[in-house]
């Protein structure tokens, strides 16, 4: 995931004919008689499928809502939500979302993330020591206190459908150092968790705690394995019990490696009494342009087909696996100068257009 876009808001085949009657009757008195889960296992509930959206404009979510599009995801970055410390928040970007998923009926997911930008605009600056401590904390309290059960922003726009945000996703990807500097350290991630979950659970006791988006292998210097990293994660204190759901982001250039990764968290977390606890895939796509021999492109028609096997297998190992959430990376195509495979991996082109892979979406969330 990139925030280089959100610095400028700052500024068929043929079958042999059926058998007899007879036969055929006794397949079907069979298939009937199949469990209700192998009927329904490559169904998902609603709501299972969505996507990463930080950069949309309003025009854009009606185009999600008619794919089946059931939650979104967007950065709520410090940088922009308050600039200096006696400055008062900025809500026009968040509110932006928060009413155009609303209005949508799609869930959002917000991702809480960044310093202060008074004290530093790195991207990989953490909030974990002094005044940039106290500041993350306030922010946190304020931001659940607007959009929140009965907040602040619900009573400012009685026309938007009452839809407050129950989930809070601390951070992204912090066992890469693109976003957590000098270098990874699960403990302190566990320390933000915990500091995290307080200020949320002060405003709302029954919201819900999502980790970060753990990167399944980080391509960057100064990286940690997101097993490694996961493992040491839940070994610290409290983190099980603070931690409703894990999002995981298993990036590969298969759909066998994708399966491989989720296979490899799950039993992490069965091994650290998380067994239990969900996974949401809040990442998971390819391009179809960038670097050349670039694992994570394909051409136009491998990306699709790399969309619709990952989104059956998903579904096939859903129940066995623990998911619960599957978001595809991501909306619109566009500039991002940390991740160049993802500029070409939305499901419509920079001006909105549908690309094929809208169809296969829309197609595999609405059945």
């Amino acid at each position: 995931m990139s925030l280089c876009r959100i610095r400028g808001l700052r500024a068929s085949g043929r079958t042999s004919a059926l058998p007899a009657p007879p036969l055929a009757l006794l397949v079907l008195a069979l298939a009937l008689c199949l469990p209700a889960s192998s009927a329904a296992a490559q169904t998902a509930p609603p709501g299972f499928f969505g996507v990463d959206a930080s950069s949309s404009v309003a025009a854009d979510f009606a185009g999600m809502a008619a794919a089946d599009v059931g939650v979104t995801r967007a950065v709520f970055p410090f940088q922009v939500l308050r600039q200096g410390p006696d400055e008062p928040y900025f809500w026009g970007y968040s509110d932006h979302l928060v009413k155009a998923t609303a209005n949508n009926g799609m869930d959002l997911i917000p991702t809480l993330y960044g310093a202060p930008p008074w004290i530093s605009e790195e991207l990989n600056k953490t909030p974990l020591h002094g005044e940039s401590r106290r500041a993350w904390g306030q922010l946190l309290i304020e931001t659940v206190g607007r959009y929140g059960p009965g907040g602040e922003f619900w009573a400012l726009n009685p026309a938007v459908p009452y839809r407050p945000i129950g989930t809070w996703q601390i951070w992204n990807e912090p066992n890469s150092v693109t976003w957590w500097g000098p270098r990874p350290r699960p403990l302190e991630y566990a320390t933000l968790l915990r500091r995290s979950e307080r200020a949320i659970h002060y405003v709302d006791p029954n919201a819900l705690i999502l980790s970060a988006g753990i990167v399944a292998r980080p391509t960057n210097n100064n990286k940690i394995p997101g097993t490694t990293f996961m493992s040491k994660l839940f070994a610290a204190r409290g983190i099980a019990e603070i931690v409703d759901a894990v999002a995981y982001h298993p990036f590969a250039p298969s759909v066998a490696g994708v399966r491989r990764q989720l296979r490899d968290a799950r039993v992490v977390l069965r091994d650290h009494g998380a067994g239990q606890t969900p996974l949401w895939i809040t990442e998971i796509g390819w391009g179809s342009a960038g670097p050349r021999g670039h694992p994570l492109i394909k051409s136009a028609r491998g990306q699709n087909r790399a969309l619709r096997d990952t989104f059956e297998m998903v579904l096939a190992e859903r129940e066995r696996l623990g998911i619960a959430r599957l978001l595809w990376y991501q909306w619109k195509d566009g500039g991002d100068d940390l991740c160049l495979w993802c500029e070409t991996s939305g499901l419509v082109d920079r001006a909105s257009a549908p690309k094929l892979l809208l169809e296969t979406f829309r197609q595999i969330a609405t059945r």
